[in-house]
């Protein structure tokens, strides 16, 4: 357990580390950079985020009197390999509360996809990590998981739409612990509206698990954003709500969210 909370504390100092030098090459590339809404949804999108989310769910189905709450940190970082263009994203979340009365960190999942740029679009493909870096065993895993991922963008006038999906089975962890072997599927909409205003759609990730042969998770909602620019700092502001339609499932009822997401064009 204490190999895991060095894992993830190293994974915060590394974002805040990276954050930092982000900030310090966004103000010199600043000055010529323009952002578009549509750049902040993007699955694909080579743009430079650090993402602060709260999500607060008030009830749980098949759960009476249960409510949670979790604080989502993302980082995606675009880089490349000689010509190749890819673009990783580690996201880790710190639950505030939860059904089972635990708090502290979960599992950490990171992907790495290898960036194609097409006149319509463009799509990525590259592997997805389980990491075991929860800190209590009732907020994770305790497995190490690996699948792939796949992202896709495109745009139809002045709506922009994207899929992203990632794969993982475990195949190392603790033994007593549940195998995982599940599908996420995300569907991200988005229409600008004026002045930096944006709607579409919420986090929706849709949970297929394997072996129950049956979705876990169904979240369908919306998500009113502005886009800002302070100096010469983009921050994108952004509220959701969706409800779950797996309602034969134990899992959040419905969820709230508030997010900020610090934005770098290059």
């Amino acid at each position: 357990m204490k190999m895991t909370h060095h894992a993830a504390l190293l994974f915060c100092l590394g974002c805040l580390i990276i954050g930092i030098s982000s900030l310090a090459s966004a103000d010199e590339s600043a000055p010529g950079a323009q952002l578009q809404e549509h750049e902040a949804i993007d699955s694909i999108a080579s743009l430079k985020q650090l993402q602060l989310q709260n999500l607060y769910s008030g009830a749980y189905h098949n759960q009476q009197d249960k409510s949670g709450n979790s604080i989502l940190l993302r980082l995606l970082a675009p880089f490349r390999i000689g010509s190749r263009e890819h673009l990783a994203r580690a996201s880790l979340s710190f639950i505030t509360k939860s059904p089972t009365g635990k708090s502290g960190l979960n599992d950490l999942v990171i992907f790495d996809l290898l960036i194609f740029h097409q006149s319509w679009g463009g799509w990525g493909v590259g592997p997805a990590v389980l990491i075991p870096t929860a800190t209590d065993m009732k907020l994770g895993s305790e497995k190490w998981g690996m699948g792939p991922a796949l992202g896709f963008e495109t745009h139809s006038g002045n709506l922009s739409w994207s899929i992203f999906s990632q794969s993982l089975v475990s195949f190392a962890g603790n033994d007593a612990r549940k195998d995982v072997k599940n599908s996420a599927l995300q569907p991200i909409l988005s229409y600008p509206l004026s002045n930096g205003w944006s709607l579409g759609s919420s986090e929706m990730n849709f949970v297929y698990d394997w072996k129950k042969s049956d979705w876990i998770a169904l979240p369908v909602g919306g998500k009113l954003a502005k886009m800002m620019k302070f100096d010469k700092q983009y921050l994108q502001f952004s509220g959701a709500y969706e409800y779950n339609l797996a309602t034969h499932q134990t899992g959040p009822a419905w969820t709230a969210n508030f997010t900020v997401k610090y934005l770098f064009p290059l």
